[in-house]
């Protein structure tokens, strides 16, 4: 049987977060072993005691804060905490080893199916270490050809390059014969489609926009030939995984303030997992989603959103935490087979569509195209973030609130530099500035009110060096014009 924790207030000191800037690579995430869990310290008890602070008259609200990593109890739990740990064993050393491959016991026999296996990870290591093709090198850097010269001149030029690939580029591979053979026809073709669709893609640009994808046309992390596809793909979902207004309608017995402080603690979950931002982003979604179809009470609220959180980390991490993980961050609240089980119900509510769009990828794609330093990159997740929180939000497109997001951190870090990436915005959002000038101004009112001191996980983590402490820069005096 599952019991509601009631929390006090402790003085929050988060730990220095981890760099995630635009340029770099997310950190790997370590398994959730019983090691992590004696670093962490003691678990994030349950969210809050809804109903004792609303009769209240939320005088009384308060959570639980992080101080280097670790959560602090109510004091039973302390001392319950203690005798408890009086008579635990030490945990093995073999506990807080990484997990290696795994070896067969001398004088085991191996089985056909496992010889197969072994078989076919060092036929996979051999493929590994082969050599990019040097065809496909050619590929990508013959696009770069001028726009004007013919396809003869084309195929020429891709065959002068191909000739002159070292023998150590080529190690292992024959050199592609010239002539007509199969082989460099191909390449012909490739490389005249590829050149056309790089000047269909220069020629469509209207006056102003700045040709990132162009410039990024040899680095294969950036996919200049499908990424507009892909981000026209995730704005074509936007309409289908749109949100509806839930609260005072399917939800009689949550508020605002709930849902932003539970927001506020995902947050501090995603800090102290160490999860990637899209996965925080993907897991709020989640919730919206699941509570605009489904009644929850007050009571299980907590429950939503760790499990949201649980079923993001599978979809967008390298290495997702384990289940007692989550368990033990709400303090065993909840036992293992709820979060299995509104795993399953908030999966059935989506209809296993998990890979749903997220205003975070979009500002990173908008940042990225108008060349904007990772700083004012910083300051507009900051404003991202903050509005996750914000209940008026959840109808407002990601794609739209990304847009104006950007746009006042670079009223307020770089004044005066909008008008030059004024037409690269409107071009890689698909927005005038006229359509997001509204969610500016709503922005910049919820920067400019007075922080909840119950809500400051964002704030204190955008404070930090590491995030050039953007959440210190002063405010302007009213709404940008755009």
């Amino acid at each position: 049987m599952t019991t509601r924790r009631s929390l006090r207030s402790a003085p929050v000191d988060l730990p220095a977060p981890r760099i995630d800037a635009e340029n770099e690579p997310a950190q790997p995430v370590g398994k959730q072993t019983l090691a992590t869990k004696q670093k962490l310290g003691k678990p994030r008890a349950a969210l809050i005691d809804l109903s004792n602070a609303i009769e209240k008259g939320k005088k009384n609200i308060t959570k639980l804060g992080v101080r280097k990593g670790r959560v602090h109890r109510v004091a039973g739990q302390q001392q319950q905490q203690q005798s408890g740990d009086s008579t635990q064993q030490a945990p093995r050393a073999t506990d807080a080893q990484p997990r290696g491959a795994l070896k067969p016991r001398a004088g085991v026999k191996r089985s056909a199916a496992g010889a197969a296996a072994d078989g076919a990870v060092k036929k996979a290591r051999k493929l590994r270490s082969i050599p990019t093709l040097p065809d496909l090198r050619v590929s990508v850097s013959v696009t770069r050809l001028a726009e004007g010269s013919s396809s003869t001149s084309q195929v020429s030029a891709a065959s002068s390059s191909l000739a002159s690939i070292t023998s150590e580029e080529t190690t292992g591979f024959e050199t592609p014969p010239e002539g007509n053979s199969p082989e460099s026809e191909r390449a012909a073709d490739l490389v005249s489609r590829l050149n056309a669709e790089n000047e269909r893609r220069t020629s469509a640009l209207p006056e102003g926009v700045i040709d990132f994808d162009s410039e990024a046309a040899g680095d294969i992390f950036a996919v200049p030939e499908y990424v507009n596809d892909l981000f026209r793909h995730y704005k074509e979902r936007e309409a289908m995984c749109q949100v509806a207004p839930y609260l005072g309608t399917v939800q009689t017995d949550l508020t605002e303030m709930m849902r932003s402080i539970l927001v506020d603690w995902m947050v501090e979950v995603q800090e102290s997992f160490e999860l990637n931002h899209e996965t925080l982003y993907l897991a709020v979604r989640l919730v919206d989603l699941y509570l605009a179809q489904v009644e929850v009470s007050r009571e299980t609220l907590q429950l939503v959103g760790a499990t949201a959180i649980f079923i993001a980390c599978k979809f967008d991490e390298r290495l997702p935490p384990p289940l007692d993980d989550f368990l033990y961050i709400c303090e065993d609240a909840y036992a293992r087979r709820e979060i299995i089980a509104t795993e399953m119900k908030i999966l059935r509510t989506v209809n296993f569509d998990v890979g749903l769009p997220v205003s975070y990828r979009f500002l990173r794609r908008y940042a990225r195209c108008c060349k904007l330093p990772v700083e004012v990159l910083t300051l507009a997740r900051y404003v991202l973030e903050l509005s996750l929180m914000e209940y008026q939000f959840v109808s407002v497109a990601g794609s739209r609130l990304a847009a104006a997001a950007l746009a006042l951190a670079v009223h307020m870090r770089m004044p005066g530099h909008f008008e030059q990436i004024k037409a690269t915005v409107e071009y890689f959002s698909g927005y005038s500035v006229s359509e997001f000038q509204d969610l500016t101004e709503k922005l910049h009112n919820m920067l400019g009110r007075e922080p909840n001191p119950h809500l400051k996980t964002i704030r204190a983590k955008y404070s930090h060096q590491v995030f050039h402490k953007v959440a210190c820069i002063p405010l302007l005096r009213q709404a940008p014009s755009l």
